[in-house]
């Protein structure tokens, strides 16, 4: 099988609009892609909804049935061989994952640590809400994808939480929790659902 997973800017320079795919272009490689399902009998599976469902096939792990599946039904397990931790966290894209970013940056998105001898406490760190709630807060969602019939019918995940802040402009001498709530109900996503089906249609 073969994975399509659309590349996405991690950065919000307006310049790089540029460099993304179109809605026209998208759509052209989703098509392509259903061509090739069919000739050749492979599978493939996408990390977005589409309108091509009963040919190109939703990641069978993650469901993201409410949101992006970071943080609520997947996270990533790294250890930090400095501190003989294992750190719980839920995107390889955000600042956590990065050993030699801020603390203060890394500090929010870290779940939670675990000892190798105590590996039950991953347990404790999954069922606690507080912990997560960059991910599973849906009250941070953006406006602009609370309001989308896309994202209340469940057509689509929504804003990702990850792209949604500029790190630039966060003060990291003030409290980094205030500021990154304040960021996650101003920002929609790069790649937005309503916006690429909105535009397939005109063209």
């Amino acid at each position: 099988s073969i994975t399509l997973i659309p590349l996405r800017p991690q950065v919000r320079n307006p310049h790089i609009l540029d460099y993304m795919l179109s809605a026209q272009e998208f759509k052209r490689v989703l098509d392509t892609i259903s061509f090739l399902t069919k000739k050749y009998n492979v599978k493939f599976t996408t990390t977005i909804e589409t309108d091509y469902k009963s040919i190109i096939k939703a990641d069978p792990i993650f469901r993201k049935y409410s949101s992006c599946a970071a943080g609520r039904e997947g996270l990533n397990l790294d250890y930090d061989y400095s501190k003989k931790l294992f750190f719980v966290y839920g995107c390889s894209y955000c600042p956590a994952s990065d050993p030699f970013a801020n603390p203060k940056l890394r500090e929010p998105f870290i779940a939670g640590y675990i000892p190798p001898t105590d590996i039950s406490l991953f347990k404790k760190i999954w069922n606690d809400e507080v912990r997560w709630f960059i991910y599973r807060n849906l009250d941070l969602k953006s406006k602009y994808c609370k309001n989308c019939k896309y994202w209340i019918e469940h057509l689509c995940t929504g804003s990702c939480p990850i792209q949604n802040i500029n790190y630039d402009n966060l003060n990291l001498n003030k409290p980094i929790i205030k500021q990154l709530k304040d960021q996650l109900i101003k920002t929609a996503e790069w790649y937005c659902y309503k916006n690429i089906i909105e535009e397939t249609k005109k063209a």
